[in-house]
C-alpha cells in the first residue's frame, strides 16, 4: 500500500492528457456541426443517439479535467503544473461553450417529449434530463450563455489566485514554518501554548492577506450576481436549490429549525468545554483541543494501517459488500494520505469520469479525527463507485445527497470506536469529538450559510469591505459558538472557508445530509426496517435517479414534513446530555 495515489491509472503522462483534450475538442466541433441545426427534427431514438455522443464527450473531457485537478492539488507550488491545470480549465470552458446549444435545447426544446423519451433512454440519463428541464425558465439565449461560459473561464483565474495565495502562505510557530494544514493540525495539540501560537499565526497571516481575499471575493460575488440576474434567479441560493434537486421550503425549514431550536446545543456544548478547562470562556483556538483529562482516557494515535483496519471493521459489520469496495481504494493506490509541501489542505473524494474508480485525497495526521475523515471520504468513494451503474449523467448526485453516504460512514466508525471505549473518560472524549464534528457539520455550516447569504445580498448594493465581511462573519460565528468561546482574533478567518470562493451556496448541504443520515442511522440501530443494509446499498446504487424525498420514502420516512429536520437534529442534544452526565461523573472521580 503506497502512501501516494497512482495517477498513472488515469493518464501515463501529462502529454497524453493534453493530446486527449486536443482530440476531444475536435470531436466537440464535429458534434456541433452535425447537430446544431437538426435538433428540432430529432426523434426520440435520434435524441438517444445524440445523448450517447454527448455523454462520451463528457467522459473524455472529464478524464483530462480530473487528472489535471488531482495533479494540481498535490503540486500547488509547481508553476508548470498550475499552468497546465489552468489551460485544461480554459479548454473545458471552451468545450462547454461549444455544447451550450445542445444543453439549452435539452432544457427548452419543444420536441423533448419526456413520456416518450422515458421508454427509450436509460433510467439514469432520463432522470438527468428530467432534472435539467427544471431550468427551463432560467435558460438564456445560446450566444449569451456562451458569453457566460467565457466569463466562467476568467472566474477560474480568480479561484486559482485564491488557491495559490493560500498555498504559498506559511505559518511560523516556535521558529518552525508550517503549511496551513500543518498549522491547523496544531490546534488539536495538548499544549495550549502551541494551539494559541498556531491560532495567532493563522489569524495574523489571514489578516495580512485580507485585502487580496476581499478583492477576490468581491469579484466572484459580482460575477455570480450578474449571471444570476441574467438567468432570472429570484434569490442567491435558487440555482443551488435547483442543482441540489431540493424543495426550497425544505431548506428554509432546515435553517429555521437550526436557528430556532438547536443552536443552543452548540452554545451549551462550548460552555461545557470551557468549564472543563476551568474557565468561563476559552479561545476559539481551543475549540477542538483535547480535554485536560484526555491523556488519561487511553486515547491513541493511529497509523494508516491501523486506521484502515478500523474503518474496514466498521464497514464490514454493516455490509461486507460496502467493506469490499472500500478495500479496493487501499489495494489499488487510489488514496493520497499525508500532508506535504505543495499539497492542498482538507480532504475530498473525486468521482472520476467514466468507469474509472474514484480517487481519495487526505491529509492524515494520525488523530481520531483523521480516522473519521478517512471513513467520510471512503463513504463518498463507495457511493460514487456504486452509482456509476446509472451512467455518466445518472450518477451525478445533488450535493445534499452526495454527503449522505459519507456522513453515514463516519457514524459507523464512530459507533465502533464508542463500543471499544474502556472508561468513562475515553467515552467522554470520543463523544465530545463526535459532537464537535456534528456541530461543525450542522450548526457551523448553517452559520456559514447565513454569512454567505447576507454577504451576497449586501454585494448587490456595491462592493463590500474587509471590515464589513469580518463584522458579519463574527456576528454569525458568535451566534453559533455562544459565550463559551472568545472570538476576538477570529475576524479574518472567513477567508479560510474555501467553499465561499469555490462552491457558492453549497455549505448547507452538510447540515441537510446530517439530518438525513441521523434519521437513517436511528432506523438502522432500532432495526425497524427489514433488510436495511440491502436497501441502503440500493439507495447508493440509484445515484441521482432519485431525490432525497424519494430515497427516504423506501425507509418509511416522509421528508416533506417540517418536523423531519428536528428529528434529524435530536441526536446532537442526546449526545450533549450524555456528555454532561459523564462530565459530572468524571469531576467527582477527580
Amino acid at each position: 500500500m503506497n502512501k501516494n495515489w497512482n495517477l498513472n491509472v488515469v493518464f501515463a503522462s501529462q502529454s497524453m492528457a493534453e493530446k486527449t483534450m486536443e482530440l476531444v475538442m475536435q470531436d466537440v466541433k464535429d458534434f456541433r456541426v452535425f447537430y446544431e441545426y437538426r435538433l428540432r427534427e430529432l426523434s426520440a431514438p435520434a435524441i438517444d443517439t445524440a445523448l450517447k455522443r454527448y455523454i462520451q464527450l463528457q467522459i473524455d473531457a472529464g478524464r483530462v479535467n480530473d487528472y489535471a485537478y488531482l495533479l494540481h492539488s498535490t503540486n500547488l507550488n509547481d508553476g508548470k503544473i498550475s499552468a497546465f491545470y489552468q489551460n485544461v480549465c480554459d479548454q473545458t470552458g471552451a468545450l462547454e461553450k461549444q455544447l451550450v446549444f445542445f444543453v439549452n435545447w435539452l432544457k427548452t426544446g419543444e420536441n423533448i417529449n419526456l413520456p416518450e423519451l422515458q421508454t427509450v433512454l436509460p433510467a439514469g440519463t432520463f432522470a438527468w434530463l428530467k432534472q435539467i428541464r427544471r431550468f427551463k425558465k432560467h435558460t438564456i439565449e445560446t450566444k449569451l450563455q456562451q458569453l457566460f461560459e467565457d466569463e466562467n473561464s476568467v472566474t477560474q483565474y480568480w479561484i486559482r489566485l485564491y488557491d495559490e495565495t493560500r498555498a504559498a502562505m506559511t505559518f511560523k510557530v516556535r521558529g518552525k514554518k508550517y503549511t496551513e494544514g500543518g498549522a491547523l493540525a496544531l490546534l488539536s495539540s495538548a499544549d495550549a501554548d502551541i494551539r494559541h501560537l498556531a491560532g495567532a499565526a493563522l489569524s495574523k497571516k489571514y489578516a495580512e492577506k485580507r485585502s487580496v481575499f476581499t478583492l477576490i471575493y468581491n469579484a466572484l460575488l459580482r460575477g455570480r450576481q450578474i449571471a444570476s440576474q441574467w438567468h432570472n434567479y429570484d434569490y442567491p441560493e435558487e440555482q443551488s436549490v435547483l442543482e441540489n434537486n431540493i424543495v426550497a421550503a425544505d431548506l428554509n425549514n432546515l435553517v429555521d429549525t437550526v436557528l430556532a431550536n438547536n443552536i443552543a446545543v452548540s452554545q451549551r456544548y462550548y460552555k461545557l468545554k470551557a468549564k472543563a478547562f476551568g474557565a468561563e470562556q476559552i479561545s476559539y483556538w481551543d475549540r477542538v483541543a483535547p480535554y485536560p483529562f484526555a491523556a488519561e482516557a487511553e486515547t491513541q494515535t493511529y497509523t494508516i494501517e491501523q486506521a484502515k483496519d478500523l474503518v474496514l471493521e466498521a464497514f464490514t459489520a454493516f455490509s461486507p459488500e460496502f467493506a469490499r469496495i472500500a478495500q479496493r481504494f487501499f489495494d489499488e493506490d487510489l488514496i493520497d494520505y499525508y500532508p506535504y509541501k505543495g499539497k492542498d489542505s482538507g480532504a475530498y473524494c473525486i468521482e472520476m469520469a467514466g468507469d474509472a474508480m474514484p480517487m481519495v485525497f487526505l491529509n492524515f495526521t494520525g488523530t481520531t479525527g483523521s480516522v473519521i475523515t478517512m471513513a467520510h471520504e471512503l463513504g463518498h468513494a463507495v457511493h460514487e463507485h456504486l452509482s456509476k451503474e446509472q451512467g455518466e449523467l445518472g450518477r451525478r448526485k445533488a450535493c445534499a445527497q452526495a454527503e449522505t453516504a459519507s456522513i453515514f460512514a463516519e457514524q459507523l466508525v464512530f459507533n465502533l470506536l464508542l463500543k471499544k471505549a474502556k472508561t468513562p473518560k475515553e467515552r467522554f472524549c470520543l463523544l465530545a469529538a463526535h459532537l464537535e464534528d456534528m456541530i461543525a457539520t450542522a450548526y457551523r455550516q448553517i452559520a456559514f450559510h447565513c454569512f454567505e447569504s447576507y454577504a451576497a445580498e449586501k454585494r448587490l448594493k456595491g462592493e463590500v469591505s474587509a471590515d464589513q465581511l469580518e463584522k458579519w462573519w463574527l456576528q454569525d460565528m458568535k451566534a453559533y459558538l455562544g459565550d463559551g468561546i472568545d472570538t476576538s482574533d477570529l475576524a479574518p478567518m472567513w477567508a479560510g472557508i474555501l467553499h465561499f470562493f469555490q462552491y457558492p451556496f453549497y455549505v448547507y448541504s452538510y447540515c441537510f445530509a446530517c439530518c438525513v443520515v441521523n434519521t437513517l442511522y436511528e432506523i438502522y440501530l432500532k432495526g425497524t426496517v427489514d433488510g436495511f443494509a440491502e436497501k441502503y446499498m440500493q439507495m447508493l446504487r440509484r445515484g441521482g435517479v432519485e431525490n432525497y424525498r424519494e430515497a427516504l420514502a423506501h425507509f418509511g420516512v416522509d421528508a416533506s414534513k417540517p418536523d423531519f429536520w428536528q428529528k434529524g437534529l435530536n441526536l446532537g442534544a442526546e449526545y450533549l446530555s450524555e456528555l454532561e452526565q459523564l462530565y459530572a461523573q468524571i469531576s467527582k472521580e477527580r
